[in-house]
This record gives C-alpha cells, structure tokens and sequence, in this order.
C-alpha cells in the first residue's frame, strides 16, 4: 500500500504524546521542541473539485448567498496511473466528499485531527493521522 499525497502542501503527522488538547479551544496543541515523526511530500499531481458558486440572493442585511455547484471532478487515475488497489489518496474534505462517490473504486484520506503551533494564534501546523473517507 502506498500513500499518495494529492495536495499542494506536506502532510506532518505527529505522535499524540507530543501534543496536548486544550479543552477551551477544542484543539490539539504540539508541544514546544516536537517534530513531526512523518511529513508525507506532495506529489506535484492535485486532483481538484471544480466549483461553480452561484448568486442565489441577498439577505435583508444585503449579505449575498450564494449556491454551490459542482461542475467536474479530477479522475484519479488521470493524475496518478500508477495508482494499484489498496493505495490511499491523500486528498482535501471538499474533494473526498465528492469523489468517493463518483469513484467509489479508489480510497481516500483527509487529515484527521489537526495540530496546532501556538496557544495564542493557533495555526494549524499538521495532524495526527489520517482518516479514510467512506
């Protein structure tokens, strides 16, 4: 089984006993000095959701509402032909949600749980793991 990485960024898994979860924030927090004990690389290949956003109207406060409509997906296999069966693609919530059931014969990843840097302004920094979507 391979992982494959189909975002624009690296994925940094860290081990649960470098982070902390603050309650007040609902969020993990790594602990200072922790490295991450794996960073899955981008592939260079992304598979995307294409998006249409449509002005459906305004609110009575002027905001605009707007209707999402998804237009095409990337078929895996035209990124990544290599693909084998039991090879998970990393990919973003948006697309998974999407693909998993117009591909339904591939197996995809999001990050699960995220890590954050600073307690203060947290920034998500990595995760810790991976969670298949189904």
């Amino acid at each position: 089984m391979t992982i494959i990485n189909a975002t624009s960024h690296g994925i940094h898994i860290y081990r649960k006993e470098d982070c902390e979860y603050n309650k007040s924030q609902r969020k993990w927090f790594v602990k200072k000095g922790a490295k991450p004990f794996l960073t899955i690389a981008p592939s260079r290949r992304l598979l995307n959701v294409h998006i249409e956003n449509l002005l459906s109207y305004f609110t009575d406060e002027d905001v605009p509402v707007f209707i999402s409509k998804v237009v095409a997906v990337d078929h895996p296999a035209s990124q990544f032909p290599q693909i084998k069966t039991g090879d998970i693609l990393v990919v973003s919530r948006e697309y998974a949600s999407v693909a998993v059931k117009r591909y339904p014969e591939f197996r995809y990843a999001v990050i699960s749980q995220p890590v954050y840097n600073d307690l203060d302004n947290p920034r998500p920094i990595g995760c810790l793991g991976l969670e298949i979507v189904s």
